[in-house]
């Protein structure tokens, strides 16, 4: 996929200033996403993924690991897959963002 392709994608899904984005709706569609460009950009749906070994001990180093790999990356495959990574993470910011607003919205002290 190239990143005209990519582009066509996302604005056929969320309309063309991503209107109709949703965390539920982003979420099916980084799946997705993710499942047909694969970790390393060459996977052809039916086969397995080729999971690399990590050599990290923490999330951070899981994080930095990531990018260095994206650097090495064809300059579509990078843009795209930087764009999924950030929409997953303002996405999932904003999920836990909603549930802390509702668990307060509906939380109330029974009175004895």
């Amino acid at each position: 996929m190239n990143l005209a392709q990519f582009r066509q994608e996302i604005r056929a899904e969320f309309g063309s200033k991503l209107e109709h984005a949703t965390p539920e709706h982003m979420r099916t569609f980084l799946n997705r996403m993710y499942a047909q460009i694969g970790s390393n950009g060459d996977h052809v749906e039916g086969l397995p993924f080729n999971i690399p070994t990590e050599s990290a001990n923490n999330y951070e180093q899981v994080v930095a690991e990531f990018f260095s790999h994206v650097l090495d990356y064809p300059p579509d495959l990078a843009v795209i897959t930087l764009w999924l990574f950030s929409c997953e993470m303002f996405y999932t910011h904003l999920e836990d963002e909603y549930a802390e607003q509702f668990r307060e919205l509906f939380s109330f002290d029974i009175p004895e």
